[in-house]
């Protein structure tokens, strides 16, 4: 007999699930991730950085009081003055050959390449919630086909036994049906298994197990071939090198701009500690150039320029492996689509020679081992047709992760995701 399932706070737990699409359970799992937790939080601190290095560009005004006592001894005479002194000072930067601009640009390259970096967690994440749910929902299909056909293997066992008892069958057939049935034992208990641990991944995300009626949507199937063919530049890890190529540009442009003299208008106003003496203002332009460094910035140009080279190079070979990877999988899912739709009808003929075999029990045509072999091969080709879906499911989220598509498909917000992860 087929055996039974042991875990039962596991099969409580199933219970009491809630039904819910996969979509929204992506979602709701995604700010609540560890490491999707710290990346927003350096993410909000990138964007702060944008603030502090945009604050250059705009005017500066400084303060500074003093409050004490002063004493100026000559021959002829000693005076002591007690108050307090004060300057403002106004500066504004006029002109600094693109170096503040540059550094700017930098924090902002800084920014996206961290929203990339965040995009791409959830992808993981999301990705990992599909996975566990897909293959919870297999185990739970593979396990539904082995009770409907193990109870077919016993029934058959029964018939096969009373047969073998009155002397009309060998008893070689029993033992083939026994062997049959403890290979569906065994099966179950691999089943059995792979489930507990899809719950077990399931569990990471959510506090209870789908049920039933947990929908799995394609997150592939409103995007048309052609644009199928080109997702791969959406994958995170061109954005990465592409955000890496772009910080070089302007680590470079940041080292020829330190070539150049920086210009500032400068404006302020200071009063003495003591009232004889005038307040003076002053206006005017401070520039400042060095002139030799001992090829000091030199020598940071022509680095700059041997990295940009560099990220370029690297950027170029991850798009080639990445439209390699990605075809690959293209092509993959198509085969899967064509394997399943060959197996169907494999299925579909197994099932009519499984009938036949079974109408022609009554008339002598046929004999019990030739049912056992049949309702086996009906069996084998049903559990292959859930592990090949399946396989196709995960696949088309393993394509979608390495893209933007995943994210598209579950409405990902970076910045309402990057509020609720805090």
């Amino acid at each position: 007999m087929l055996l039974k399932p042991e875990n039962k706070k596991i099969r409580n737990t199933e219970k009491i699930a809630e039904a819910m699409d996969l979509k929204s359970a992506m979602l709701k799992s995604i700010p609540k991730d560890p490491t999707f937790m710290a990346a927003a939080a350096k993410f909000r601190e990138k964007n702060y950085r944008v603030k502090v290095e945009s604050a250059s560009r705009k005017m500066q005004l400084n303060a500074d009081a003093t409050s004490g006592f002063m004493r100026e001894e000559t021959k002829l005479s000693t005076d002591n003055t007690a108050g307090i002194s004060a300057s403002l000072r106004l500066s504004q930067l006029v002109y600094d050959g693109g170096q503040t601009d540059a550094r700017v640009e930098l924090a902002r390259i800084d920014s996206i390449n961290a929203a990339n970096s965040l995009k791409a967690i959830a992808s993981s994440v999301a990705f990992d919630v599909a996975s566990a749910v897909v293959e919870y929902q297999t185990s739970t299909a593979q396990l539904q086909l082995l009770d409907e056909f193990s109870k077919r293997a016993n029934k058959l066992r029964d018939q096969i036994q009373k047969l073998t008892s009155s002397g009309l069958i060998d008893k070689s057939i029993l033992l083939s049906a026994d062997s049959e049935i403890g290979e569906l034992n065994l099966r179950q208990l691999q089943l059995s298994e792979k489930k507990d641990r899809s719950i077990n991944e399931i569990l990471r995300f959510f506090q209870k197990v789908p049920n039933e009626n947990f929908v799995v949507e394609s997150p592939l199937s409103e995007i048309n071939t052609s644009d199928l063919n080109v997702l791969w530049q959406t994958a995170p890890e061109i954005k990465s090198s592409a955000g890496a190529l772009l910080a070089a540009r302007y680590q470079l442009r940041l080292a020829e701009a330190a070539m150049s003299p920086t210009v500032s208008a400068n404006a302020g106003v200071s009063s003495p500690m003591s009232n004889d003496d005038p307040t003076t203002y002053s206006l005017g332009l401070v520039a400042n150039w060095t002139i030799g460094d001992g090829g000091r910035r030199k020598a940071k140009i022509d680095a700059s320029k041997q990295s940009l080279s560099a990220v370029q190079n690297e950027l170029d070979s991850i798009k080639q492996e990445t439209k390699r990877k990605f075809d690959a999988g293209l092509s993959k899912k198509q085969t899967l689509i064509k394997q399943i739709k060959e197996i169907q009808n494999k299925k579909k003929r197994a099932d009519t020679k499984l009938q036949i075999l079974s109408d022609q029990m009554s008339t002598g045509q046929t004999n019990m081992k030739e049912i056992l072999s049949a309702n086996a091969a009906v069996y084998q080709i049903s559990d292959q047709i859930i592990t090949l879906r399946s396989e196709l499911t995960i696949l088309q989220y393993e394509l979608a992760r390495n893209s933007d598509s995943l994210l598209n498909f579950i409405d990902f917000d970076v910045t309402v995701s990057t509020e609720n992860a805090k």
